[in-house]
């Protein structure tokens, strides 16, 4: 049977299909100012991916409209993190209701708004994620950042010895304490005894102008860094 022209059910499925209509526009609108954005600034983009940061632009419905080169990288390269239905979503089940948690506060808020979370992952340090809703030229959008903290620690080991003049053995101890290795740990994987290793984070502190193990890996994860996973085939 037919439906009378201007039925509430008519206007109600006329309305869900100009919603529709709307989110798709607002979608590529989105799209668009980004690319336009990239282009205009495409050294900028250079200058994020070699932090060691995988950088995610997702509509306000959280569909995935831009990722950086370091952040397909690091897709590429996780077990853990994936994108599915155009969402990002974790393999873990607490990595996937974090994750979810986080984008549903940040979807509901005005912006600017922040949220951070951790995703889990196994036999490495988590990924540190910061989710921020903010405007992107006219349009709102949620901006993802992610870290991983162990490649930052890998890469500022190589900066170490010019930053504080640290020997080679001396770097790797410290990137070991700040991806969260004790003395004894670290001992085993160097093959040495702790006493030795005791030694070499005194001598580490002393250069770096610290006092205690946990300024030595704060002044670590804060340096500038320069990460070229390329070079180095890490992701």
């Amino acid at each position: 049977m037919a439906m009378p022209h201007g039925s509430p059910m008519e206007d109600d499925a006329d309305a869900l299909l100009s919603g529709e209509h709307e989110g798709a526009a607002e979608l590529a609108l989105l799209t668009d100012a980004f690319e336009a954005i990239g282009q205009g600034h495409e050294a900028l983009q250079g200058l994020v991916d070699l932090t060691c940061t995988g950088m995610f632009i997702f509509d306000t419905d959280a569909h995935l409209v831009f990722a950086n080169r370091y952040g397909e990288r690091m897709l590429e390269g996780s077990s853990e993190l994936q994108v599915g239905g155009g969402k990002l979503s974790a393999s873990r089940p607490d990595n996937m209701m974090r994750i979810s948690q986080l984008f549903a506060r940040l979807s509901g808020a005005q912006a600017p708004a922040v949220g951070m979370t951790r995703i889990e992952r196994l036999g490495a340090s988590p990924y540190v994620m910061l989710l921020a809703r903010c405007l992107l030229g006219c349009n709102e959008a949620l901006v993802a950042f992610i870290t991983d903290t162990e490649q930052r620690a890998t890469v500022a080991g190589d900066m170490l010895r010019d930053l504080y003049g640290l020997g080679r053995a001396e770097a790797e101890i410290a990137t070991a304490l700040a991806r969260g290795l004790d003395l004894d740990a670290i001992a085993e994987q160097r093959s040495t005894s702790v006493g030795t290793v005791r030694n070499q984070v005194k001598a580490i502190a002393a250069k770096m102008e610290c006092t205690r193990q946990v300024d030595i890996v704060r002044k670590i994860l804060s340096i500038p860094i320069i990460c070229l996973p390329d070079e180095k085939g890490r992701a």
